[in-house]
């Protein structure tokens, strides 16, 4: 598979996952871009699944950026204004705005935890390409998965509770 392909098929999920762990847009594309030069140049490491391969690239480009900076710099959700007001419905704001909510309670866990939510539900990888991308043990993954699910349920709970009070 070329590396035009490669960025054609996975680009927006690449960008989407990113977003998720810099909260913002502008570092997102950045991280994107090394990300895919880090593709283009060891693209005859890739074995097999290029998406977990692309990802976990990612994720490696996202923690150097991280240590280079020495700092992360979160930012509010992405806003509608890329969206013409006009056209949205209520049904597509309400989801959203729960998506960002949900979002934003998952940047609340511990940071192992989130992980494994992000790439386990939110992007639909397997245990073993999760466990491969933040190169941890699969029972590693299941049991940040289990214990982030456990607490993000116990959150929303919460939530429910707080708002019929």
């Amino acid at each position: 598979m070329e590396i035009e392909d490669i960025y054609r098929l996975y680009v927006n999920d690449l960008y989407r996952y990113l977003l998720s762990l810099s909260k913002d847009h502008h570092r997102a594309e950045e991280l994107v871009q090394e990300t895919v030069y880090r593709a283009f140049l060891h693209i005859d490491d890739c074995q097999g699944y290029v998406k977990p391969w692309l990802f976990k690239t990612g994720y490696h480009v996202f923690i150097d950026s991280i240590r280079r900076d020495q700092r992360v710099v979160l930012t509010d959700t992405p806003l509608l204004s890329s969206w013409v007001a006009n056209e949205l419905t209520e049904d597509a704001v309400m989801e959203k705005d729960g998506y960002s909510k949900l979002l934003a309670l998952i940047e609340g866990l511990p940071t192992n935890e989130k992980q494994a939510i992000l790439l386990c539900d939110v992007h639909d990888f397997s245990y073993k390409e999760a466990s491969e991308i933040l190169v941890q043990n699969m029972n590693t993954v299941k049991s940040h998965l289990y214990r982030g699910r456990r607490k993000l349920r116990k959150m929303l709970e919460g939530r429910v509770e707080t708002n019929e009070s």
